[in-house]
């Protein structure tokens, strides 16, 4: 929407948005859906995120389309879910929450790159302050 709230882009998603982000500067927008039937309850929950360039329209479906390095090595499953992305001023940095394996990773990512690589292990939600700590 804009300022005056008028539908600017409809993006289909799989389910119903339950985490949006706006970056800093309001360039970038991120949503966080649960696949059409799944919760936080569900046994296998399964999530996807995107990510939206409002100035450029650039659309990222699914960060499970970027390239994870975990623990420093190119890594690839079929059960990766992210969600909870909070983003850096610069337009490029973002972190956000990976599940896979069975474990929470902290994961910062880039845009330009098309990269996430984990950080931490069992942190979720994360959120920079003003100044970026």
């Amino acid at each position: 929407m804009d300022g005056a709230l008028r539908e600017q882009r409809v993006i289909p998603v799989p389910g119903i948005a339950n985490r949006l982000r706006v970056s800093p500067s309001g360039r970038l927008l991120a949503w966080t859906v649960f696949v059409s039937g799944e919760d936080y309850t569900s046994a296998v929950m399964s999530t996807r995120t995107g990510i939206l360039d409002t100035r450029t329209g650039a659309l990222v479906h699914s960060l499970e389309e970027f390239q994870v390095i975990r623990d420093g090595r190119p890594y690839r499953a079929a059960d990766e879910n992210f969600w909870g992305v909070t983003f850096a001023a610069d337009d490029n940095r973002f972190y956000a929450t990976m599940y896979t394996d069975g474990r929470r990773y902290l994961v910062e990512g880039g845009l330009a790159a098309r990269t996430v690589r984990t950080v931490k292990e069992n942190a979720e939600c994360p959120s920079l302050s003003p100044d970026g700590t």
